[in-house]
């Protein structure tokens, strides 16, 4: 059975996407053409504005956390994993310790769609740095997919 904090997730995920394709449709979909090929908007940019979605339920539901995007602290030293510097995409945690890290996001958009890396970093956060919850998430130009690991 998934516990309750895991389905709440879930779902707080699901409206806060909705809520960046409905709100945020320019930082998404702008393209590229021939002339302009990187013609779109950071990764790190549409991350934050998720972030600042489910920033309003995580302070709901979740005030005990912390939410935070690129963030490169593990406790009072510079975050690693495999003995190399590392900045998750999002992560809800408590700062401070590695007692609480709840949720580690890790993003890829439409223009750069391979997830591999992805998905070994999300599972070697919660191999290493005890994260309880992990997903990859793609940020497609119609909609997302969600793979939790």
């Amino acid at each position: 059975m998934i516990n309750n904090t895991k389905l709440a997730l879930e779902f707080y995920i699901q409206k806060a996407l909705n809520k960046l394709y409905k709100n945020d449709e320019y930082l998404i979909k702008i393209y590229s053409d021939k002339y302009n090929k990187d013609n779109h908007v950071s990764e790190r940019g549409i991350v934050f504005r998720f972030g600042v979605y489910l920033e309003k339920y995580r302070l709901k539901y979740f005030p005990q956390y912390d939410l935070d995007v690129e963030y490169n602290r593990n406790i009072n030293l510079i975050k690693m994993l495999n003995n190399k510097p590392v900045m998750p995409d999002l992560i809800i945690h408590k700062r401070g310790t590695n007692e609480n890290n709840l949720l580690v996001l890790e993003f890829k958009t439409w223009w750069n769609k391979n997830q591999i890396e992805d998905i070994k970093r999300v599972k070697l956060f919660k191999n290493e740095l005890n994260y309880k919850y992990g997903a990859t998430i793609l940020i497609d130009k119609e909609h997302y997919k969600i793979c939790w690991i």
